[in-house]
C-alpha cells in the first residue's frame, strides 16, 4: 500500500461490514436450529434415506456459512483498529511536516515547501531524514496491517474449505453406510472432529503469529526511539578519547593491551544495547554510565566506629578498605556506596592527612544491575570503562565527595588556605581502579597531593598513576582479578607500582582467591612480620613511604556517591 491508501481507507466502513456480518451469523443459527428440530416426516425406505441426506447437506452448508462469518468478521474489526491507528498517526505526521515546510506526497516521499529563510534553517535536514523515516515506517505498517488482513481472510477460507470436504465426505459416507452399525458412523465422525480440532489448531497458530506482528508493527516508533536512545549512548561514548589515547598524542606513551581491549568490550557492550532496547521496547541502559552523583551536605556522616580510633599500622587501613562494601546496605544508602575519608592527625607534628577507603564492585555479574546502568555506579560494564576509558561517573562522583569530606573536616578543625591536603587513596578491586583513576586526574591533582595508592586484588598496571605516586598493591597467587592488566603489556609493571604477590592458600576459587576476608588475613599476617623475605621487604619499603597516613589519632566520614542515568 501507498501512503495516500492510508488516508482513503474507510476504518468505519470495515466496522459496518462486521456488524453485518455478524447479524447474519445470527440470523444463520436461528435457522440452523429450526431446521435441526425439523418432524421428517413417519415413512420408510428410499424416500426417507434421502430426505435425511438432503436434510444434513442443508444443515451442513448452513453451519459452513455460519462458522465462516466470526473469524472474517473479527479480521475485519481488527483491521478498522489499526487503520485507524495508523491515519492518526499519518495525520499527525502530515501536520508535524507542514510545521517544517515539508509536504507527504501520495508515496510517502517528502517534498519541501519552504520559501525565504524558513530555506536556511539549520535543523530542517535533520528533521526531514527523521519524518522521511516515520513516513515510511508507517507505510510498512499500512502494508503489513493490509497483509495480515488478506491473510486471516484466506486462512478462514482455507480452514473452513477443508471442514467443508470434511462434512462432504462425512455425509457421502453417511449416506452410503445409512443400513450399517451406529458405531462405524461414530467412528468417522470422531475423526473427522479430531482433523478439524487440527484444522482449528493451526488457525490459531496463524492469529497468534498475527498478534505478535501486529504488537511489533504499532510499537515500532516507541521500539526504534529506545533504541536511539541506547545508540546516541554509543555515539557519545565514542566520540570522548579514551586516556591511553590522550597520553599516547601527548606524550607518545604506547597504550597498553588491556585499556584497549577494555575500550573496545566497553563499546561493543553499549551498541549490544541498540537491540535489546528494540525488543525489550524500553530503555534498559545497559551499558550506561550516565553522570556523576553530586554528593550534597545530607549526604555526608561522622562515622561512629571509625572515628576518634588510633591508627597504627598499614592493617588499620585494610579494615575500612573492606568494610566499606557494607555501606550499600545500610539505612538510607539501599541504591548507592558511600566512600570513607578518615582524617588522620600525626601526634608529633598535628599535621592532618587522609585516607580514602573506595568499595569495589557492588554488584552481581549475573543479574542485569551487574551491566545496566544501576545508582552505584560500581557495575561490571564501569569496570571495563574504568580500565578502557580512565574515567566513569563513579570516579567523578568518589572526587566529589572525597572533596566534600575534606572541606567539612578541615572547617571542623578551622583550618583555612589554599594548602593541597595529603591523600593517601586504597581500594579493593574495582575500588583500586576508582583511586588509580583519580590518581591519574589532573583536576584532583590540583586540590589535593596524592601521597600514595594502596590497593588489593586490582588490576592496576594499566592505570597510568603519576610515576611520583607510589603504587602498592596486595595480589593474591591465584586471583585473577589483578592479571587482567596482563601485567602491563607490552610495556610491563610501571617503575612506581609494586606488586606484593601472597602464596596461595585454600580454595582455587575467585571467591576465595579475590574475597575481601581472604586479602583482610593476609595484609594483617605480613603486617605481624609473617610473609616471604621479599613481600617483608617490599612492606618496609611500603612503610617507609606510606607509614605517615596510618599513625595517628582519626576522624572519619563517610559520603555517598555513585550515578544518575534517568
Amino acid at each position: 500500500m501507498k501512503w495516500g491508501d492510508g488516508l482513503r481507507v474507510q476504518p468505519g466502513a470495515l466496522r459496518s461490514r462486521a456488524a453485518r456480518l455478524l447479524q447474519v451469523h445470527h440470523q444463520l443459527d436461528d435457522q440452523i436450529q429450526q431446521h435441526e428440530t425439523m418432524d421428517l416426516g413417519p415413512w420408510r425406505g428410499e424416500a426417507e434415506r434421502a430426505h435425511h441426506s438432503a436434510h444434513r447437506r442443508l444443515v451442513s452448508s448452513l453451519r459452513s456459512h455460519s462458522r465462516r462469518i466470526p473469524p472474517a468478521a473479527d479480521a475485519l474489526s481488527d483491521a478498522a483498529g489499526s487503520f485507524e491507528q495508523i491515519q492518526r498517526a499519518q495525520h499527525s505526521l502530515g501536520e508535524r511536516a507542514r510545521s517544517w515546510h515539508y509536504e507527504i506526497n501520495d508515496s510517502g516521499w517528502l517534498r519541501s515547501t519552504a520559501t525565504g529563510f524558513a530555506r536556511l534553517n539549520p535543523q530542517r535536514p535533520g528533521m526531514r531524514v527523521l519524518i522521511q523515516s516515520s513516513a515510511f515506517s508507517l507505510v510498512g505498517r499500512l502494508t503489513l496491517t493490509d497483509g495480515v488482513l488478506a491473510g486471516r481472510l484466506r486462512a478462514t477460507d482455507l480452514v473452513h474449505d477443508g471442514r467443508d470436504v470434511l462434512a462432504g465426505v462425512g455425509n457421502t459416507l453417511a449416506d452410503v453406510a445409512a443400513t450399517t452399525a451406529d458405531g462405524v458412523l461414530s467412528g468417522l465422525e470422531w475423526a473427522g472432529g479430531k482433523i478439524s480440532e487440527g484444522l482449528d489448531w493451526g488457525k490459531g497458530l496463524i492469529e497468534d503469529a498475527y498478534g505478535w506482528g501486529k504488537d511489533l508493527v504499532d510499537n515500532v516508533g516507541s521500539r526504534l526511539g529506545h533504541a536511539g536512545e541506547a545508540m546516541q549512548r554509543f555515539l557519545d561514548t565514542a566520540g570522548t578519547s579514551p586516556q591511553w589515547l590522550r597520553d599516547l598524542v601527548r606524550d607518545g606513551e604506547i597504550p597498553q593491551l588491556a585499556e584497549v581491549l577494555g575500550q573496545s568490550a566497553y563499546h561493543l557492550g553499549q551498541l549490544a544495547g541498540v537491540p535489546m532496547n528494540f525488543i525489550a521496547d524500553d530503555d534498559l541502559h545497559f551499558f550506561d554510565d550516565g553522570r556523576p552523583y553530586l554528593a550534597t551536605a545530607g549526604d555526608v556522616e561522622r562515622y561512629g566506629p571509625g572515628s576518634n580510633l588510633t591508627y597504627e599500622g598499614v592493617d588499620s587501613i585494610v579494615g575500612p578498605m573492606m568494610d566499606v562494601y557494607e555501606t550499600q546496605d545500610a539505612t538510607n544508602h539501599t541504591d548507592r556506596p558511600q566512600v570513607q575519608v578518615t582524617a588522620v592527625e600525626d601526634p608529633a607534628t598535628g599535621a592532618v592527612r587522609y585516607v580514602v577507603s573506595i568499595p569495589g564492585t557492588t554488584e552481581g555479574m549475573g543479574s542485569m544491575e551487574g551491566w545496566a546502568g544501576n545508582p552505584s555506579g560500581m557495575d561490571w560494564a564501569a569496570n571495563l570503562k574504568g580500565v578502557g576509558y580512565g574515567d566513569t561517573a563513579a570516579t567523578q562522583s568518589a572526587m566529589h565527595a572525597i572533596e566534600t569530606a575534606i572541606a567539612e573536616d578541615r572547617a571542623s578543625r578551622g583550618l583555612t588556605g589554599d594548602a593541597r591536603p595529603e591523600v593517601l587513596l586504597t581500594g579493593h578491586s574495582q575500588g583500586g581502579i576508582l583511586a588509580g583513576n583519580i590518581a591519574n586526574s589532573p583536576q584532583f591533582a590540583e586540590r589535593f597531593d596524592v601521597g600514595g595508592v594502596v590497593s588489593a586484588g586490582s588490576p592496576v598496571d594499566t592505570l597510568g598513576i603519576p610515576g611520583d605516586v607510589p603504587v602498592y598493591n596486595y595480589q593474591n597467587q591465584f586471583d585473577p582479578v589483578p592479571r587482567v592488566d596482563f601485567g602491563g603489556l607490552p610495556t610491563g609493571t610501571p617503575s612506581n607500582v609494586t606488586n606484593i604477590v601472597f602464596d596461595h592458600d585454600g580454595s582455587y576459587l575467585p571467591t576465595h582467591t579475590h574475597a575481601q576476608p581472604t586479602y583482610q588475613g593476609n595484609i594483617e599476617a605480613l603486617a605481624g612480620g609473617q610473609g616471604s623475605a621479599d613481600n617483608l621487604a617490599k612492606q618496609t619499603r611500603m612503610d617507609a613511604d606510606l607509614g605517615r597516613f596510618y599513625n595517628g589519632e582519626t576522624t572519619a566520614y563517610r559520603v555517598t556517591y555513585g550515578r544518575e542515568t534517568d
